[in-house]
């Protein structure tokens, strides 16, 4: 349809029969447009990434719990690295969403873009403390802060996300705006970054590291909660079956529970390898997250591609139509003309009667012959105009057409004008041309002779002969070949 059930893409379709999956790209021909559609008919995959899910929540469990000791890592600089990179794969997710979001415009890709955004500048403070650039706190003071910056950056991501879930909810229900206003997000986003380093920088926080407990970093339990919290949404959401780029943010979330779960709270030391792995799931988690919106802004653009070919395929066919059309009732309203101007200059008395009796049509000669007006006949009937004397003979043609019957012979009734003049029978396809209203008279109802019927029937075969070529002419243009078998009049 062109217009339409109007959701971007299809509804996801089940499994392929026999262990085989559905393909993921069709070609769609659009009737009467002639035009192809690549636009992806989306595969149910939710069987696959349920278990890619559990596979990875397993596997960095595992890695987290298991009876093998993780190295130790002797190179301190890696920290600073690995948050460089996370720092700008934060702004270039963050940015990335809002391209995303003001391209077609949902909620969730606003709260998406302002939290990595967000998170970015706290990333910033993070690489700067840690590193030592700015500010002078001792040893333990930087160890604590640089923790603290790091569950905040956590916790103020894993917020965003799932309040992105959030307002997708909102607006499923029909409890919020379809598109949630920028600057309100946008202003949130900023006084509560602000008001996180301003507390970072000012008041002093410490007893965020207890290297002597089981659980050495207990607040990352926090960020924790929400990400478990935000995955467990977009799961009921149910979008991750057939979608990438939610497909891509679940794995992100799975990511970012373990490291913020997992690692990060039993990291004992500064540098140790919990730590390290923290960092690094980390960067993946926000690498899935950009795989996952280059899909989607590859998908968006790709389907605003192929809907606007679609839609100049339409207007084309349209516009196609329209002239056909125009030319159709041109040469229709021609033809009309043609015909009309044909009956109404014939000299015979032509008409058309309704079922029941009622005159439909007659033209000029019938008017001028049996001396009635316009106005006087829309009361006439037929049996008005023929003459007494013929209308028990003639009574059954109105039955006849009222029931659709055949008609069992023809009849030549004598027939009367206005004021009861009469007009004798005559044989069939006689001339039946008068000599006007004060001079009219028809023909002797005594049989024709020879010689007359030989006139009449030569009459005859000449108007059918007339009708017939007329009637060709119109149908099929003024320069077509004469119909097969007639005669010119």
């Amino acid at each position: 349809h062109l217009a339409g059930d109007h959701r971007p893409v299809a509804e996801p379709l089940s499994g392929g029969t026999g262990g085989q999956e559905t393909p993921a790209f069709k070609k769609r021909v659009l009737p009467g447009l002639g035009f192809e559609s690549q636009l992806p008919l989306r595969t149910d995959k939710s069987v696959q990434r349920a278990m890619l899910y559990f596979f990875i929540f397993v596997v960095l469990l595992i890695g987290a719990f298991g009876p093998v000791p993780p190295p130790r890592v002797t190179n301190p600089s890696l920290h600073d690295v690995l948050e460089t990179l996370a720092t700008g794969l934060s702004f270039v997710v963050g940015s990335l969403a809002l391209v995303r979001f003001y391209t077609k415009k949902e909620g969730a890709f606003l709260f998406i873009g302002t939290g990595f955004l967000g998170s970015g500048f706290l990333n910033v403070f993070h690489v700067l403390v840690s590193t030592g650039l700015v500010g002078s706190w001792t040893p333990l003071e930087t160890r604590d802060l640089s923790a603290w910056s790091f569950t905040a950056s956590g916790a103020y991501l894993a917020l965003f996300l799932f309040v992105s879930w959030i307002s997708w909810r909102r607006e499923f229900q029909g409890k919020g705006p379809d598109n949630p206003g920028e600057v309100p997000v946008y202003l949130t986003a900023g006084a509560l970054a602000i008001l996180t380093l301003t507390v970072f920088s000012l008041v002093p926080v410490t007893a965020a590291s207890f290297p002597g407990s089981p659980i050495p970093q207990p607040g990352e339990f926090f960020p924790t909660l929400l990400l478990l919290l935000a995955f467990s949404g977009y799961l009921t959401k149910g979008k991750w079956r057939y979608d990438s780029f939610e497909h891509w943010l679940a794995i992100s979330l799975v990511i970012g529970m373990m490291a913020h779960g997992a690692f990060m709270p039993f990291a004992a030391e500064f540098h140790d390898a919990d730590f390290y792995v923290a960092h690094i799931l980390k960067v993946l988690g926000n690498t899935c997250v950009l795989i996952g919106l280059m899909a989607s802004v590859y998908s968006t653009y790709r389907r605003e591609e192929e809907a606007g070919e679609l839609a100049f395929a339409a207007n084309t066919a349209l516009a196609r139509e329209i002239d056909v059309r125009r030319t159709a009732e041109r040469v229709l309203q021609e033809s009309e003309e043609r015909l009309q101007d044909f009956l109404d200059n014939a000299h015979d008395l032509i008409q058309s009667v309704s079922r029941r009796g009622e005159f439909v049509y007659v033209n000029s000669a019938w008017l001028e012959i049996l001396g009635y007006s316009e106005d006087e006949l829309k009361g006439l009937t037929l049996q008005d105009v023929l003459h007494p004397s013929c209308l028990d003979r003639c009574a059954g043609f109105p039955r006849c057409r009222r029931e659709g019957g055949p008609l069992r012979r023809e009849h030549e009734c004598p027939c009367q004008g206005r004021g009861g003049r009469g007009y004798p029978e005559h044989p069939q396809g006689h001339d039946r041309r008068a000599r006007g209203p004060q001079g009219n008279r028809g023909v002797s109802g005594k049989p024709p002779g020879p010689c007359r019927e030989h006139r009449g029937r030569h009459l005859v075969g000449g108007s059918v002969a007339s009708v017939n070529h007329l009637q060709y002419r119109v149908l099929h243009g003024p320069r077509s070949p004469h119909w097969p078998g007639a005669t010119r009049p």
